[in-house]
């Protein structure tokens, strides 16, 4: 082998996964499951929110994911993947990973009762079975393989699935909007958009109401595959963005990569001029545009765009808050991605070459509450977006102070 190929290896061990990427995986399948109020037994089958992949996960993910649970003290949700662990065992095990890697299920057992054992002093009246699993914390090898064999009598499997999710926690509205459980609005029309300047009188675009009080709407076929090309190109050196600072030695909570969109171009000119046109705000054809990208399990929590709780807006002494969102959906996403508005019920599920609009402020640039918006974690594909803030000064024109803002 010779000095190019070590090279090679190098490169290759470079991309290779590492523990900080395993975290990341398996907290985004845990938010994915959590949200979207999955059974872990459907998500070791590879069943996500009702669609069936051609894919599971393996013996060692599920025990990695209940090793992961039991690490955060959530020893309900541990016991539920140890549980799906123990009665997939070790089939057609590797022999060859087993000893490179170790037999995963050494502990298995053993941690699968420690669990059931720490959950089960939490509620009031566990079941038998898992009342037997009390006493076996320190119990010796064959009497672990005994109360095994009583877990695994399928009444006893039962009686304790039936434990393991009889306590649920209260889904926030967040989340119902994510399993898209929201009642659908009604007094809602689509329509050409074609009254706002010459270029609409002749190429009107189509307009979705998706909420008048507060007003949002969705533009459609207003972003082209050629400009979508364009700016994934200008992604290059993506960062990833964090929910919180890091706390001590925990990993953050990663919501996204994104970069800025601020190389001179045509196509992010055109953009910007598309954009004046549709909406009539003021702002230049020559400001950047923020590129983001969502990958499995990634979200980001609900929020305002607007200064709030120790956020500021970047030169807002100079041209104002935020008085809009423009957010171009740049992908399709065959499951979850949506953008949801918790305060007014309202989902919107991502369509490629899209673009959602919506005001953060009153017209006399009071915060709106209700523009407060998250986005659900992605289940399967990847989202990618195109983004721009208005700020209020420079609208102060366009749109004056009125009793009641006029909606386009």
């Amino acid at each position: 082998m010779g000095e190019g190929d070590l090279n090679i290896l190098d490169d290759l061990v470079e991309k290779v996964p590492n523990d900080v990427d395993m975290l990341s995986a398996m907290h985004g399948i845990q938010r994915i499951e959590k949200i979207y109020d999955l059974k872990i037994d459907d998500l070791a089958q590879g069943v996500l929110h009702g669609v069936q992949y051609n894919i599971q996960l393996t013996y060692r993910d599920l025990i990695a994911m209940g090793n992961s649970m039991y690490q955060q003290s959530d020893y309900q949700t541990a016991a539920k993947w140890y549980r799906v662990a123990c009665k997939r065992e070790l089939e057609n095990a590797d022999q060859l990973l087993i000893e490179i890697l170790g037999d995963p299920s050494e502990h298995l057992h053993r941690q699968y009762i420690k669990s059931l054992f720490k959950y089960g002093s939490t509620i009031s009246e566990p079941t038998k079975s898992i009342e037997e699993a009390f006493i076996m914390v320190q119990a010796s090898q064959e009497e672990m393989d005994n109360i095994m064999s009583d877990l695994r009598d399928p009444h006893s499997d039962v009686e304790v699935e039936k434990e393991l999710y009889q306590v649920k926690r209260r889904s926030s509205n967040f989340e119902l909007g994510c399993r898209g459980l929201y009642r659908q609005k009604t007094n809602l029309v689509c329509r050409y958009k074609s009254t706002a300047n010459t270029f609409l009188r002749l190429a009107p675009l189509k307009l979705e109401e998706i909420s008048l009080d507060p007003f949002i709407a969705m533009y459609h076929e207003v972003l082209y595959d050629s400009e979508i090309h364009e700016l994934k190109g200008q992604s290059m050196n993506m960062v990833n963005g964090y929910a919180s600072e890091r706390n001590g030695t925990e990993i953050r909570d990663t919501v996204a990569r994104y970069d800025w969109w601020s190389n001179t171009s045509l196509v992010r000119e055109r953009i910007n001029q598309r954009i004046i046109d549709m909406t009539e705000f003021n702002f230049s054809k020559d400001e950047k545009l923020q590129i983001t990208n969502y990958g499995v399990g990634t979200y980001f929590q609900p929020h305002f765009d607007y200064s709030s709780d120790g956020f500021e807006t970047p030169n807002i002494t100079t041209l104002g808050d935020r008085l809009a969102s423009i957010l171009f959906y740049a992908s399709e996403v065959p499951q979850g991605g949506a953008t949801v508005f918790p305060e007014i019920n309202v989902t919107v599920f991502p369509q490629k070459g899209s673009m959602l609009y919506w005001f953060n402020l009153h017209d006399d640039g009071r915060p709106d509450i209700r523009s407060k918006h998250s986005v659900c974690p992605v289940i399967n594909g990847d989202r990618w977006t195109l983004t721009k803030w208005v700020p209020m000064f420079p609208q102060m024109f366009s749109f004056p102070c009125k009793s009641k803002l006029t909606q386009l």
